[in-house]
């Protein structure tokens, strides 16, 4: 292959700084999320860790290592030209793709399994299951599917990223991206809108009703980047280039934002006792203060603090009790103290 720079290019353009911010950012928020979640489930309720708990750990251990292998990737050549590097650099950029896109697919995927083993334990006996089923098979396809085709994508296999030996790759990399995009994007949008149904038959308020769909809704944002992130995958491979090192920034920065992004969504409904225990903190906090600014309301009420009953713990309480006009369901949304027959 000849590396000959074209001529005028400008050999000093790095876009690695932008990179590294991406990557560090949006895993820095997916590990926040997950440490949070962790907090909430084992130290503020109590109730201890089930399948989708167990779940979002794996998604995140194979998000921490795409991130270890995306930083190496900038470290030698992406966010710069290729021309800067030569062969070495484009043998070292074409297998951290390899070893990226099966990890991208596995933490997609745990991601998934994760939401919905979530649905499961909240709508546990009702007829959401069904859909929970269907779509557990399909993004495991999905994720078998690019597995295979990126590992097999070249025989040998290592012929896809050693170009110094004689191989065989059948593979048309827009034909893969949009066969790898589009099933991804649809079981997206599937697991943002499967429990909402369920939510607005809850007997509650209105109110308290658009909070809980608002909590889902967040995830909407994940469906949005991974429509981002075909479009600039497409854009980039229009008109093929030796110069992969820098066409390959955009689709790179997206990778890391969807994977570490659909973590944090992941994430998000289990925070609410953290939540609710800050508004408590809060509460008392502004209490104390009123109370202290004038002393004698304090002085005349403060017996009747003193004698009153103590409350619950918050990890003490009883699980909110919640029911659907065609089904019962129990819920941990609120505070947790136990688990459904169902999902122990």
């Amino acid at each position: 292959m000849d590396f000959t720079p074209p001529a005028g290019l400008d050999l000093t353009e790095s876009k690695r700084p932008e990179l590294y911010g991406a990557y560090s950012t949006t895993y820095g928020l997916a590990l926040g999320a997950f440490g949070l979640r962790m907090v909430s489930r084992m130290l503020i309720s109590k109730v201890g860790l089930w399948w989708d708990d167990y779940l979002v750990c794996i998604a995140m251990l194979t998000a921490t290592a795409n991130f270890a292998v995306m930083i190496d990737w900038v470290n030698h050549g992406v966010g710069q030209h290729i021309y800067l590097y030569g062969m070495a650099g484009l043998h070292h950029f074409l297998l951290n793709l390899f070893i990226v896109e099966i990890l991208y697919t596995l933490s997609i995927c745990f991601t998934k399994y994760s939401i919905l083993m979530f649905y499961w334990r909240i709508f546990s006996m009702s007829n959401i299951r069904y859909p929970i089923y269907l779509i557990a098979f399909i993004v495991t396809g999905w994720g078998l599917g690019v597995i295979f085709t990126t590992i097999f994508q070249c025989l040998p296999v290592h012929g896809f990223w050693d170009k110094t030996i004689p191989s065989h790759c059948g593979v048309d990399v827009s034909n893969f991206f949009i066969g790898n995009a589009v099933p991804n994007i649809l079981t997206d949008w599937a697991l943002l809108t499967l429990p909402l149904p369920y939510i607005w038959k809850l007997q509650r308020s209105a109110s308290q009703r658009l909070a809980l769909t608002g909590v889902f809704v967040l995830g909407g944002f994940i469906c949005i980047i991974s429509i981002v992130r075909l479009v600039i995958m497409l854009n980039a491979y229009k008109v093929p280039s030796l110069d992969e090192t820098w066409v390959f920034v955009g689709p790179s920065k997206w990778t890391a934002v969807e994977t570490n992004i659909g973590i944090v969504s992941a994430c998000l409904p289990s925070l609410r006792p953290i939540i609710t225990l800050m508004k408590k903190k809060v509460s008392t906090t502004h209490g104390a203060s009123r109370d202290e600014s004038r002393p004698d309301r304090y002085q005349r009420y403060g017996s009747l603090h003193s004698s009153g009953k103590r409350g619950k713990r918050l990890g003490e309480e009883d699980e909110t009790a919640l029911t659907l006009t065609v089904i019962s369901v129990r819920t941990t949304l609120d505070v947790e103290s136990s688990y459904p027959a169902e999902a122990r």
